[in-house]
């Protein structure tokens, strides 16, 4: 039960990484409005920033790799849903015309790159489903948290410490490879936002 409430605690704080500003919500009419997201939906907190992490340091880096999330609950989280937050990081990411590059990695090794280069690590730390009449009181919805990490590749520092959730709206949707989606589409998020990404 501590470990829900934790988890909780968590979302809640993760919860205010959505929506829109008031002050926004009305746009000009010559204004292009973005289409809503459509499925699985992620978010982001930024629990640490190093000084190095400024968007002026942040712009240059055009490649990064994806390294191999890990697993803290192997027996509620499945294999396959750690394999599909690193691919669907990978899909999307390839989407951007920001980058240059974008490599899935075992895991992150320290070495000098030509193109300056972002490690994303992270660990699966809790996955929480309706289906189970306990959660369902607490009324987080189906949901899959991560502790993500970026990494300078050549000095190994760590440059933003995040947590992101992957969630869906519709309580009937426990596909684990949704939530692997939206927690890839919170990693998106957070990349855009720390290096002043124009999409």
């Amino acid at each position: 039960m501590l470990r829900k409430l934790a988890v909780l605690s968590s979302v809640l704080m993760l919860t205010g990484c959505r929506g829109t500003p008031a002050t926004q919500a009305v746009r000009p009419a010559t204004q292009a409005v973005r289409p809503a997201t459509v499925g699985p939906e992620g978010q982001y907190l930024i629990l640490r920033q190093s000084p190095g992490a400024a968007p002026i340091w942040m712009s240059p880096y055009k490649a990064v790799e994806v390294a191999e999330f890990e697993n803290e609950l192997p027996g509620a989280i499945k294999v396959n849903v750690a394999q599909a937050v690193r691919r669907e990081t990978v899909a999307l990411l390839l989407q951007s015309k920001n980058l240059m590059s974008v490599v899935p990695v075992e895991g992150f090794r320290r070495g000098g790159t030509p193109t300056p280069t972002l490690v994303i690590t992270g660990r699966l730390l809790d996955i929480t489903s309706d289906k189970i009449p306990g959660e369902k009181l607490l009324g987080t919805g189906n949901q899959l948290i991560a502790r993500v990490k970026l990494c300078d590749k050549t000095t190994g520092e760590v440059l933003v410490d995040a947590n992101v959730r992957g969630w869906v709206k519709s309580a009937a949707d426990f596909n684990e490879e949704h939530l692997a989606t939206g927690v890839a589409r919170g990693i998106k998020k957070l990349l855009a936002k720390v290096c002043e990404w124009k999409e």
